[in-house]
This record gives structure tokens, C-alpha cells and sequence, in this order.
């Protein structure tokens, strides 16, 4: 099944000027975020340029699961934006809301806060399970004007904690997403990570985590029905006309 429409791999040489990576290599030394290095580095620069493309200054970005809000400073030094954070856990900082995401008064809590404003980035990075996403997507993608970001829309939660265990996760919702025609664009860097089991033992394995863009504003051209003769004639009959009917998915 296609998850993704472009897939993004760096292959190295020069990187863009649209970010300093002088800049970011030295943040991402004192302050990492939550996400892989060049991934990371490579949706930056995605989500600046869409945003210059279209005129938009100081976007409104709200992120799902903050995880220490490491994040918001790379929203601020390199996107120029507003943050905003919904965590479970995550307490003691005014712009962050603490609740369960699924819950409806937490969506309430974060409208108050948006004060009438549009999310210009959504950013979901909860417990990465596949009902939680969902509800995530169904909750909060209404409020977004331009895009609906995902981490780890590459990896199996087979080795995840027993609470996770094998349940359906973020890569499949955002393979239904493509079937759904979302215009969709990916950011997958390998690194090399270390799985440590029960035993202590530790293995070497290249993951792929994995950064996915929704592109709220553009939606694919939906097709047009096929007529067969004998369906066609059946509707309208021999000398009959039919104009274009169109097909919509999702």
C-alpha cells in the first residue's frame, strides 16, 4: 500500500540555504527535539517555505504531545511562529494545555486560548496509537488552514510497551489518509538507533521514523465516473446524453 506521495532522503552534498544548518546543527547538539536529526532539519524547511509561498507571518503552530517543549524553540527561531501545546502530562507553562487530547473540553481549552485565531500547523506527536491519532485528526484538524504534520509514520509499535503492544499506530492512519486523496508529503532520514530487549541485549537497526505533512488547503482532483456503453445506455438510453459526474472519495 502507498503511504506517500514524495519521500524525502538526504543523500549528502549541500543543504539548503532556507535554514541555517549551522544554526540548527547547534541547537540540535544543546537542545534536541523529540524528532531525528535531519527529518527534523528537512519538514523545517518545508513548513518555512510553504508558509513564505503563501504570505504567512508569524503562523499559529499547535503541537500535540510537547514532550519537554523542545520543539517550540525551533517553531520560533526558524518558523517565526506562535506556539501553542496540548500534553496529558505536561504542567506549569501558560501555553501549554494539560488534558487528554480526545477530550472534547480540552479542544474547548485550546479554542479559548486560539481566541478566534486559525491553526496554520498542527503537529500530532501523542501515544502514537492508532485511535488516539485519529481522534487527534478528527478533533483538530477542523480548526487548521493550511497543515496537519505526524511523527512516526514509519514505525510498527510491535515492540512498543504492552499498553501499545501490536494495535494498529500512526502509520496506518496515515496510509488511510492517502486512500482518503490527502495531498501528503513525507520526510524519512534512516538513523541508527539501539533496541535494547528484556535481556539487556542491544541491537543496531536503522529507524526510520518518520515525518508526514497533510496539505489542508489542496486536495488531489477527485476523478470522474466511468461510463460503460451498456451502464450508459441503461441511465440514458441509446440516443441519450449524460454530462460528467464526479466521483468523490472519502
Amino acid at each position: 500500500m502507498r503511504r506517500c506521495i514524495r519521500k524525502t532522503i538526504y543523500q549528502g552534498g549541500e543543504v539548503s540555504k532556507l535554514l541555517d544548518w549551522d544554526v540548527y546543527n547547534k541547537m540540535y547538539k544543546t537542545t534536541p527535539p523529540s524528532q531525528e536529526k535531519l527529518e527534523y532539519f528537512f519538514y523545517l524547511q518545508f513548513v518555512k517555505q510553504y508558509f513564505l509561498m503563501r504570505g504567512v507571518e508569524n503562523p499559529m503552530i499547535v503541537e500535540i504531545g510537547v514532550r519537554g517543549v523542545k520543539q517550540s524553540l525551533y517553531y520560533r527561531e526558524f518558523i517565526g511562529g506562535d506556539y501553542l501545546g496540548v500534553d496529558i502530562q505536561d504542567k506549569g507553562r501558560d501555553f501549554v494545555i494539560q488534558g487528554d487530547s480526545r477530550d472534547v473540553a480540552t479542544v474547548e481549552k485550546l479554542k479559548d486560548k486560539l481566541k478566534g485565531r486559525a491553526i496554520d500547523l498542527l503537529f500530532i506527536d501523542g501515544d502514537h496509537a492508532y485511535d488516539t491519532v485519529k481522534s487527534d485528526w478528527l478533533l483538530y484538524s477542523p480548526l487548521v488552514k493550511y497543515l496537519v504534520g505526524f511523527h512516526d509514520i514509519c514505525w510498527e509499535l510491535d515492540w512498543m510497551p504492552d499498553e501499545i503492544g501490536d494495535n494498529p499506530s500512526v502509520r496506518q492512519f496515515w496510509e488511510e489518509l492517502y486512500e482518503d486523496r490527502h495531498q501528503m508529503i513525507s520526510f524519512e532520514c534512516p538513523d541508527l538507533i539501539a533496541i535494547e530487549d528484556e535481556d539487556g541485549t542491544v541491537e543496531l537497526a536503522y529507524g526510520d521514523s518518520g515525518i508526514g505533512v497533510v496539505l489542508m488547503d489542496r486536495k488531489l482532483p477527485s476523478p470522474r465516473v466511468k461510463y460503460t456503453r451498456k451502464r450508459f445506455q441503461k441511465m440514458w438510453g441509446e440516443d441519450g446524453r449524460a454530462y460528467p459526474r464526479y466521483k468523490r472519495y472519502g
